[in-house]
């Protein structure tokens, strides 16, 4: 996830969910995730992908070459492979559902990830600065002691 930022793959599932809602196709739901100018890598690997699909399918070619885009993760794949199969006509509103909700939960993983590892992240300003400051304010009245 780009450093738990909400990844610009939910936000096209979103985009893709809302258009189906309103009755809308699949193209207005692409357009209005194009439209956003998000500047993440999958949101221009996906842009790409997409001015590539557009050159190569029209509406009377729908089962020409199928081209090939490179997700960075699972998620991401099966994203493009939905939005292929819609645009072929394969309804596509119940998949986009459960992947929005798998990706939430991969979300929700590395957040409790990161949130698992603040303790620890924490510790280490008090163990350089906090910790030398108080043994300081100790062994400095102790030391005079002795010297008497």
């Amino acid at each position: 996830m780009d450093d738990l930022n909400l990844p610009s793959s939910l936000i096209l599932v979103w985009d893709l969910r809302r258009a189906i809602e309103t009755h809308q196709s699949l193209h207005m739901g692409i357009k209005n995730f194009n439209n956003r100018q998000l500047k993440s890598t999958f949101a221009m690997q996906f842009n790409h992908w997409w001015q590539q699909y557009r050159a190569v399918h029209t509406e009377n070619d729908l089962n020409s070459k199928i081209t090939v885009f490179n997700g960075s993760n699972i998620h991401h794949s099966v994203l493009i492979q939905l939005i292929q199969k819609g645009l072929q006509g394969v309804p596509i509103y119940d998949h986009l559902v459960d992947l929005d909700q798998n990706m939430i939960n991969s979300c929700d993983d590395d957040i409790e990830k990161h949130v698992s590892l603040l303790p620890l992240i924490l510790q280490i300003p008090l163990l350089g600065l906090l910790f030398p400051a108080i043994l300081i304010l100790l062994l400095v009245p102790a030391l005079r002691l002795l010297q008497l």
